[in-house]
Formats: structure tokens, sequence, C-alpha cells
């Protein structure tokens, strides 16, 4: 199976990769050949929260996929980061009885 760069710069053969994880705002992979090890950049996102919601992403989506996963862009990050965080409320529109306070 294939990676696509978020950047699309780099195509990545997931048979080689020996690890994935996030430094600050990218996700990274760790290449291992027989030869020697180098590092990729799969994604760079806008924040931390954004790269550890694409790092999720993409380990949900690893075995889903039998050719290509595109790592996906920095709004669809956004996007899902947002709708993670919305508040809820009551589909009338009411508050929700709350207990005590005032």
């Amino acid at each position: 199976m294939w990676i696509i760069s978020n950047m699309e710069d780099c195509i990545i053969n997931t048979d080689h990769i020996a690890d994935i994880y996030c430094i600050g705002t990218d996700v990274v992979a760790l290449i291992a050949n027989a030869a020697s090890k180098s590092t990729v950049v799969l994604g760079r996102y806008n924040g931390s929260d954004q790269s550890r919601c694409a790092l999720n992403y993409l380990f949900r989506n690893l075995g889903n996929v039998t050719k290509t996963l595109q790592m996906p862009s920095t709004e669809e990050m956004r996007a899902l980061v947002s709708n993670g965080n919305k508040k809820w409320h009551h589909a009338t529109g009411k508050k929700t009885k709350g207990h005590g306070g005032s």
C-alpha cells in the first residue's frame, strides 16, 4: 500500500515504514531500509491537535484501503477538529435544566 503526503510531494510504500508518529505539527514516518533509516513528513498541519487527529485518521483508515491513502489536508483536519469540539444544544433550542446554582 502507498501513502500520499498531504503536501503531495512524496509517496511512501508502507512496506518500508517502521514507525509513524507526531512531532508538533507534523505527522512523520520513519522509513527503515536495510542500509539506513530516514524520516519523511506525511502531513504538516496548523496545530498539534490537527496533527494528532490526522494520525488517528491514518491509523483508522490503513486497514480499509487497498492501494493508496491520501493524507487529509489542513482544511479537512480543521473541519474534523472543529466538529469534535461542537457544543451540544437542545433540539428545541431551550436550555437544559441544570442542577444547583442560579
